[in-house]
């Protein structure tokens, strides 16, 4: 089982949650030996990051 946790900057974009989830499903299955139907994946957009000493 596994529960994955997307953080992205910026806005949602539906589309590429989709395309995403489907490479993270290949990936976790393949690496990890995860089934697909024991993964859940969670996105969260955020317009606040801190990097290398600042904020952007």
């Amino acid at each position: 089982m596994a529960f994955i946790e997307v953080r992205l900057f910026g806005g949602p974009d539906k589309q590429a949650f989709s395309k995403m989830t489907a490479e993270i499903t290949k990936i976790f299955g393949e690496v990890l030996g995860i089934a697909p139907d024991h993964m859940y994946i969670k996105y969260s957009a955020t317009a606040d990051w801190g990097w290398n000493g600042g904020n952007f």
